[in-house]
């Protein structure tokens, strides 16, 4: 036992010496700066898990490289700073560990933040009416994208009662205004639905991007069998480069209707 402790000792003090030895090169970014950084990487990973239903959107390189490069402008980081930091922390892996340990930290920290403002908005949506054509939206009709907060973005989750039926037809309205040049609008609905076990399927899911102000309606139609378990609608505001300044965008006329399939064979 006392042999154990004393290797551990002296691997603890080589490990210290080692790491002393080392010298950041200037073109490498700090360890706080490379926390910030990969925590906002691994953030909007997350916002493109999200919308991983929509192969067609997720399989394009371009959007994905837009989200980091948005990532980057928002810590003020270039690609190439970026990339070599990369580089650098992988081979000191001493280093590597201390960074990721950090924003597992963080992430963790906001992961649980955001179940609890998840737990106290479940009820924010009401239990929707009877009728063939229902408007479900029952919150605030409008949401600011915040100008300082480059990744801003917002979710809603609508979970459907006995009202709804199989194949009901879902709209999702809103008016995008005053998106800024170089910027555009991702936005998001998919129906989300369980199978006997509790397990999510994989989502049916519609996505739109507007860069100029204009008005949408995204459709989704949902399985003509099963019920959906709930509806999830999300938007992002990002831009095209670092040269692009931070502004803000405004959504407004934000409606959800529900519509039976029994309406639509009517019509």
């Amino acid at each position: 036992m006392k042999n154990v402790a004393r290797l551990l000792f002296f691997l603890s003090i080589l490990s210290v010496v080692c790491m002393s030895c080392i010298t950041r090169p200037d073109y490498v970014l700090d360890e706080q700066k490379m926390v910030d950084v990969l925590t906002d990487v691994h953030r909007s990973e997350g916002l493109l898990e999200l919308q991983q239903s929509n192969k067609a959107f997720m399989n394009d390189e371009e959007y994905k490289q837009a989200v980091i490069a948005a990532v980057l402008v928002k810590q003020g980081v270039t690609r190439a700073q970026y990339d070599s930091s990369l580089v650098w922390y992988g081979q000191n892996l001493q280093y590597l560990v201390k960074v990721y340990s950090k924003v597992q930290k963080r992430l963790s920290e906001e992961i649980d933040y955001w179940k609890d403002i998840d737990l106290k908005s479940r009820n924010e949506f009401e239990v929707s009416e009877a009728g063939d054509s229902v408007q479900l939206w029952s919150v605030a009709d409008y949401f600011v994208f915040n100008e300082e907060n480059l990744l801003s973005f917002k979710t809603w989750e609508i979970k459907s009662d006995s009202n709804y039926v199989a194949g009901d037809s879902i709209v999702w309205h809103f008016r995008a205004a005053h998106i800024p040049t170089a910027h555009y609008l991702v936005a998001t609905l998919s129906l989300n639905y369980k199978d006997e076990a509790y397990e999510y399927h994989e989502p049916f899911a519609t996505t739109v991007v507007a860069r100029t102000d204009t008005t949408i309606d995204i459709s989704c139609v949902a399985d003509t069998v099963k019920v959906f378990d709930s509806m999830l609608a999300s938007m992002i505001l990002l831009k095209d480069s670092t040269a692009v300044k931070d502004n803000f965008a405004f959504v407004d006329s934000l409606s959800l209707i529900r519509i039976h399939t029994k309406q639509l064979e009517n019509e």
